[in-house]
């Protein structure tokens, strides 16, 4: 898995961005859940997909 990250101010929040190439999407919860319990932490999600992955959910959609 890669993550990319970025460590900012947002609305005076201490913000940290992180931009994970998780294998599947249903990892999501368990990166994400920690920040929760650990840290207290409002956590928002925005998935993206590249290229690949929208051709395979264009073509799963194709009645």
């Amino acid at each position: 898995m890669q993550i990319c990250q970025k460590c900012s101010k947002l609305n005076g929040n201490r913000t940290i961005a992180l931009v994970l190439d998780l294998p599947s999407q249903d990892m999501l919860l368990a990166a994400a859940e920690p920040l929760f319990q650990n840290f207290e932490a409002n956590v928002g999600v925005h998935p993206a997909m590249n290229l690949d992955d929208l051709k395979k959910g264009i073509l799963n959609m194709q009645v």
